[in-house]
């Protein structure tokens, strides 16, 4: 059957199920009552298959708007890009939001304030002060943390650093390292108020230890961050817990930090050292969230805008057995008025026009991908999501909007001739976004 058939009987099916569920009252597990059946007189359901019990159960999310965009449960496609050593595989399960309605949201950068860092101390310090090691020779431990924590963020970046750098960051690392513990040795605590500084060109931080429960931790905040982190690695390797135990460890720090009604957990892993699961949380909206990428919409505006980066909204978590031993929210919206609820069903494009401009721009868009002489590179697209993305701004340097936008999510592989394949894999990665109201292909590297 032709692709276009095959949509339209699909969509032809979701409608039919759509108007099946909650037109009537479900009693029982087997049981079900007529509209116009007595309780006493019920009769046993049909049995049903797992694909159906799964739709019957609404275990496929917005069923009835999946039916109005004609949005079929799993897509496949194979295109080729502009250079036809670039093949891009589709076959993606699609996830939708649960409400039918959505919001423009007007938003801007935001940033922390003294209320913040009362409201975040009290959710993570346990009561417990901050303190700074003084050193009466003057070294300065903070200020080795600080080059410290550059560092090792340097050697983690997902962008990755050549040899020569990464031996050389490793040898800095290793040196601050020592070079803190021997200040430390000859150190002694003093207590710092938990308020804001100003620096040299005006900008606020607080900085400083703590003794919780778990041993040392590091606490920073600025107008823009805020994070916690465990002065030492030690005894990180000993995760026992399950992953859905863990995201439940982090939902109730998310609910002391007062974010339980503005957030919710989007996407989760195994962190890499085995040392605990990360859980990335973003804003949400009604039964809508921002989708999560591993792009962050860090990049500047080359154009005759030359507009600066504006990161998105993140705040990450690591939990092990013992709880949280990270934390950072970084780069805070600030919402304005939403105005009315708009009717998803009725005012975003159907799914086949989606898919019509994917496979006519994701070539183009990714051509830049395109393997060397005698190289096949090969993008598989394996998840496609409907949820918020942030526009910016045309003419202003850090406000745009939540709207619906469609995430194609895939990775990238590169064959030499004898196919030896080299994966270029990071989670979450979006190959391609889309805006779900006018179709217009949005740049997940600047947000606009």
């Amino acid at each position: 059957m032709k692709r276009k058939g095959l949509l339209l009987l699909l969509a032809c099916l979701l409608l039919s199920i759509s108007a099946g569920i909650g037109c009537g009252v479900r009693a029982a597990k087997g049981m079900v009552q007529k509209k116009d059946q007595k309780w006493d007189e019920t009769e046993e359901t049909p049995e049903l298959s797992p694909e159906e019990e799964r739709k019957k159960t609404g275990q496929y999310e917005g069923i009835e708007k999946a039916a109005a965009l004609r949005v079929p449960e799993r897509y496949s496609e194979v295109v080729y890009g502009t250079e036809a050593n670039l093949e891009i595989i589709t076959d993606a399960e699609i996830h939708i939001p649960s409400d039918n309605g959505f919001y423009m949201v007007p938003v801007e950068k935001g940033c922390f304030d003294g209320e913040d860092l009362k409201k975040v101390a009290g959710a993570l310090l346990e009561g417990n002060p901050l303190y700074r090691m003084e050193n009466p020779e003057g070294t300065d431990l903070a200020e080795i943390d600080s080059k410290l924590w550059k560092r090792e963020t340097m050697l983690e970046s997902p962008e990755g650093c050549p040899d020569e750098e990464r031996i050389q960051l490793e040898d800095e690392i290793e040196e601050l390292k020592r070079q803190r513990e021997e200040a430390a040795s000859k150190s002694i605590k003093k207590e710092i108020p938990l308020v804001f500084t100003e620096d040299s060109e005006g900008n606020l931080s607080v900085y400083g230890l703590a003794d919780l429960k778990r041993g040392v931790m590091v606490f920073e905040m600025t107008e823009s961050f805020v994070r916690l982190s465990q002065q030492s690695d030690a005894g990180r390797d000993t995760c026992t817990i399950t992953k859905e135990t863990a995201e439940k460890k982090a939902d109730e720090y998310l609910d002391g930090l007062g974010l339980s009604e503005a957030f919710s957990c989007t996407y989760g892993h195994e962190a890499e050292d085995k040392s605990g699961y990360v859980f990335y949380y973003t804003r949400k909206i009604g039964g809508w969230s921002v989708n999560y990428s591993w792009q962050r919409g860090s990049q500047s505006i080359s154009d005759d805008r030359g507009m600066d980066p504006w990161p998105y909204e993140l705040l990450v978590m690591k939990i092990d057995d013992e709880g949280i031993y990270f934390l950072e929210y970084s780069d805070p919206y600030e919402e304005e008025e939403r105005g009315a609820e708009h009717d998803a069903a009725a005012e975003l494009l159907p799914f086949d026009e989606i898919i019509s401009i994917y496979t006519r721009m994701i070539p183009q868009v990714k051509s830049y991908m395109a393997p060397g002489e005698g190289e096949t590179a090969v993008i598989t697209v394996d998840e496609i999501m409907l949820g918020y993305g942030r526009v910016r701004s045309e003419d202003e340097e850090a406000e745009g909007y939540l709207v619906p936008v469609w995430d194609f999510y895939g990775n990238l592989e590169v064959f030499d001739g004898d196919r030896d394949g080299r994966s270029i894999n990071r989670e979450q990665y979006v190959m391609i976004s889309i805006n779900a109201l006018d179709g217009t292909v949005i740049d997940k590297g600047t947000g606009s």
